[in-house]
């Protein structure tokens, strides 16, 4: 499953499900398809902030000596998926403008 976030004042951010389902659940929401609302943008993303300061730091590699690129991807740090999701909600909070999402 893929999750697709949509704002008109930021590019169409494609995530994978997973990854995408936690950030929303942080956020506050478990459903597949919403809207975040600009008005509730502030509390969104400090919601979503927090939950990933709080998350379980993740290994870092050192190296890449013989680590395969699954294991790799596996050791991205739940705030570095998220840069990109923050951004769109900060952009979209400016400019006062909705942010959708949607599994396909």
């Amino acid at each position: 499953m893929i999750v697709i976030f949509k704002s008109d004042v930021y590019e169409t951010i494609h995530m994978f499900g997973d990854v995408a389902m936690r950030l929303l659940k942080i956020m506050g929401y478990e459903k597949t398809q919403g809207t975040i609302e600009y008005q509730q943008i502030p509390l969104v993303l400090a919601r979503l902030k927090q939950g990933i300061s709080n998350a379980a730091p993740e290994k870092n590699l050192s190296t890449t000596n013989g680590v395969d690129d699954d294991e790799r991807e596996e050791n991205i740090s739940l705030a570095h998926r998220a840069f990109t999701l923050i951004e769109m909600l900060e952009a979209s909070q400016k400019q006062e403008c909705d942010v959708t999402w949607k599994a396909s």
